[in-house]
């Protein structure tokens, strides 16, 4: 989550003519809360943001937009998803049909796409999944996966991270979805959609990750190391002899900075001149460009005290604030939409869905991110310590201990090309992209002895954290771009 960056469409609205949320007004939505009143949101946001739906007028637009419960399992949960087909003369098992699933972020549901939807529509036998998060939006809302103190920290992981890849796979499987499809996930989304890649990549044709979360090493998954690396050994060890200051470091991903509202402009020139850690010790030395640990923001000792005890999380101000916690989001809506709404209308209907979400239906997903993410940002087991530093690694054991199979580390070098998309004014940590997809393009390369850019990286501008919303027509021409071939 993240500011907006400026609106250059005119037919637009600044927060400065949004009405603000008063205090009778939170209440009234708190009073209302329920999950009925968030599905007649959602409705009322897809009528207005999709021509075709819920019925085509046009009788020559072979265009049809569905909404979808798919179960997940045997205890009658499911995901919620918003199904777009761009040709329904073409058959949804047909060779030509190119499936797509959407994937939101922290926070967010299927609706947070609203600019999309149309646009992507367009896309020729393209059929598009758009869905909730099992325990977000409008998903079933499960009782989260418990914590247990005797867990290790590897054990707690892949029971948090499968609720959520495990779902996706069952909804494939339920959806029938037996040919490769291309995944797109934001944020909280990317991570969960590159966690996927790493367990089911035969069933992938790409993967493209929209600012994702926990790309970066850290302090504290050097601490963790666990995947034994050498490289985080090192890290750790310049940690404790005090050879790495913040000063020297470059800042991390920072989630304040989308409850404050502040984003900075990083330029290009800025992410090619990352400090190294050490010029003395060159397996150090060697994490530039945003591979290096950050130190990451400064966090309140008690938030932190709450946060490690997974007693807070970032939607819990929200929960806690009961009859005032409309009015404390829609700080939040009005510097988010604005400059991407068409009328004060489109902007009560966007805070109500959002507020709806978070309280509507019980607590449930948005648990994972105390237990995936050190506070607030960075991940325990980062996305670089989930992809081999060197050929050598891919045939050591250590390397497969913690992962879901044996073949998955090549596999995914060799199947699964990516691209990773970021705004220029993103408040996560391009730097760290930008390298992780260098670093899956020399292992590519070195493994398959080929020059091939595998993985790509852009910047797409006038953009944050909420690329899709901030600039939908840039988002939409790095996706068209990349698909190319396979959509032809």
């Amino acid at each position: 989550m993240a500011s907006a960056a400026a609106s250059t469409n005119p037919s637009t609205i600044n927060n400065e003519f949004l009405p603000r949320i008063d205090v009778f007004q939170s209440f009234g939505h708190w009073l209302t809360a329920n999950s009925s009143r968030l599905l007649s949101s959602e409705f009322e946001l897809l009528s207005r943001n999709i021509s075709f739906f819920p019925t085509n007028p046009d009788a020559n637009d072979n265009r049809v937009a569905t909404l979808i419960d798919v179960p997940v399992n045997k205890k009658g949960d499911y995901i919620h998803e918003l199904f777009i087909d761009n040709d329904k003369s073409v058959g949804y098992d047909d060779p030509k049909a190119k499936h797509i699933l959407i994937v939101h972020g922290f926070g967010a549901s299927l609706g947070f796409f609203f600019k999309n939807f149309e646009a992507m529509s367009n896309m020729k036998n393209a059929k598009l999944h758009f869905i909730d998060l099992l325990g977000f939006g409008s998903s079933s809302r499960p009782k989260f996966p418990k914590f247990s103190s005797k867990d290790s920290k590897a054990q707690d992981l892949k029971k948090v991270e499968n609720f959520f890849i495990d779902a996706i796979e069952a909804w494939r499987i339920n959806r029938h979805l037996d040919g490769e499809f291309v995944l797109i996930g934001h944020s909280l989304g990317g991570l969960i959609s590159f966690l996927y890649s790493l367990k089911y990549p035969e069933h992938l044709a790409k993967l493209i990750l929209v600012s994702p979360v926990g790309v970066e090493r850290s302090e504290t998954s050097a601490k963790l190391n666990l995947v034994n690396s050498y490289i985080e050994s090192q890290i750790q060890s310049e940690f404790q002899m005090g050879n790495l200051k913040n000063s020297e470091l470059l800042k991390s991903s920072d989630m304040t900075k989308e409850i404050a509202g502040e984003v900075t402009t990083v330029s290009e020139d800025s992410i090619n001149t990352d400090t190294h850690l050490d010029s003395k010790n060159e397996a150090v030395n060697d994490l530039s460009s945003g591979e290096q640990p950050k130190a990451g923001p400064s966090i309140p000792k008690l938030v932190e005290f709450f946060w490690s005890r997974h007693l807070i999380a970032p939607l819990s101000p929200v929960r806690f604030a009961g009859p005032f916690g409309s009015k404390f989001v829609s700080n939040w809506s009005r510097r988010r939409f604005s400059g991407n709404l068409n009328s004060v209308d489109e902007y009560i209907l966007l805070h109500k869905y959002v507020y709806y979400s978070v309280v509507g239906l019980k607590k449930s997903g948005e648990s994972c991110i105390t237990r995936l993410l050190a506070p607030v940002t960075m991940a325990y087991f980062p996305m670089f310590d989930r992809i081999p530093d060197s050929v050598d690694d891919i045939t050591t054991n250590k390397f497969h201990e913690y992962h879901y199979n044996d073949s998955r580390p090549t596999t995914i070098l060799k199947n699964v090309p990516s691209l990773w998309m970021y705004g220029d004014v993103d408040w996560m940590n391009k730097s760290a992209g930008k390298a992780l997809s260098a670093k899956i393009n020399k292992l590519h390369n070195d493994i398959y002895n080929n020059d091939e850019k595998y993985s790509q990286y852009v910047v797409v501008p006038n953009a944050g954290h909420h690329v899709y919303l901030d600039n939908p027509e840039g988002f939409q021409d790095e996706i068209m771009n990349f698909l190319g071939e396979w959509l032809d």
